[in-house]
């Protein structure tokens, strides 16, 4: 089975404690096969399993990883979060304490992109994050076999995702709606741009900084990791830029609209600053360039201080 899943488990919780938290019941059941295979409209499910209550949720989106860090203190319960993209071989795995966040590994493509925390005792033996592994791994920790003929209940959790504290510039639902730019660019743009930055808001306060890469939008509508480039401290910004472009330029056709994110030093109201700058680029020709300073308080397991410091005309690079 090939899955682009996340599925959060919340260990030792009923579905009443969901509902206390803000987690409704939409609709009539399901199985869990279809909820897993509910990507073309995204239906978060539910599935009680073995004294857990186990979020599903069908595509990599934005709420990518969130929820365990959001309802292990407000639950007082572990989560561990499993994500899988098999189309961007990209896999996750998070556990979540009431104190905080104790472990996160990503892989994408073969590399290891986090490893931050206390590898737990089940991770011993695994070679790397794949389905096969990440499956074994949520059977060792928690005890949660899948199933897909098992009862899912679908649910909706617009209540809980609204009370998550968003570290991201404002306005967030459209940074680019006063820019001239097609709808749809500016949608694809905004995509790129709040993914990326939630998942550098994650590594700064994990480990303090990050190394460049980059988010594709397929022509299905898919969100995968397009291009990571391992940081070298002899680079410039511009050669690591340069060189992620030399990877993506020869598989560009596969892609709508690239998001490429590099760590910056610039000058922010005449003191000097880091920033996150963001390049994007659309198949159809628009292109621009959004610089982010942020500001790391305490520096680790503190969310930077992200600030938006605008945007710039950035030459069409991937698609000439």
């Amino acid at each position: 089975m090939a899955l682009n899943n996340v599925l959060t488990v919340i260990c030792d919780a009923k579905f009443a404690d969901l509902v206390s938290v803000g987690v409704y019941a939409r609709s009539s059941v399901m199985t869990v096969g279809q909820a897993l295979a509910s990507s073309d409209d995204n239906t978060p499910a539910v599935w009680l399993v073995g004294g857990n209550a186990v979020i599903i949720e069908s595509t990599l989106g934005e709420s990518i990883g969130l929820w365990g860090p959001l309802l292990a203190p407000q639950l007082k319960k572990v989560a561990v979060t499993a994500g899988f993209s098999d189309s961007s071989q990209t896999y996750f795995w998070t556990i979540d304490t009431p104190a905080g966040t104790v472990r996160q590994l990503l892989v994408s493509g073969g590399k290891v992109v986090n490893n931050s925390g206390e590898p737990a005792p089940e991770e011993a033996g695994l070679p790397t994050l794949d389905e096969a592994t990440l499956l074994e791994l949520l059977q060792r920790h928690t005890g949660v076999v899948l199933n897909s003929d098992d009862t899912a209940i679908p649910v909706d959790l617009g209540k809980l995702a609204s009370q998550m504290t968003t570290h991201t510039p404002q306005p967030a639902d459209n940074w680019f709606s006063g820019e001239d730019l097609p709808p749809d660019v500016a949608g694809d743009f905004d995509k790129l741009a709040k993914l990326g930055v939630d998942f550098i808001n994650d590594l700064l306060t994990q480990q303090g900084g990050f190394s460049p890469f980059g988010f594709g939008v397929k022509s299905d509508d898919d969100l995968e990791v397009a291009v990571l480039h391992d940081r070298d401290p002899n680079d410039t910004p511009d050669a690591e830029l340069d060189a992620m472009i030399d990877v993506i330029r020869p598989k560009s056709d596969g892609y709508r609209a690239i998001g490429l994110f590099t760590d910056i030093s610039l000058t922010s109201s005449g003191k000097p600053t880091e920033a996150i700058r963001i390049c994007l680029e659309h198949k159809g020709g628009h292109s621009i360039q959004l610089l982010l300073p942020y500001e790391m308080k305490g520096f680790r397991k503190k969310k930077p201080q992200i600030s938006i410091a605008g945007t710039a005309d950035w030459l069409p690079r991937l698609w000439v």
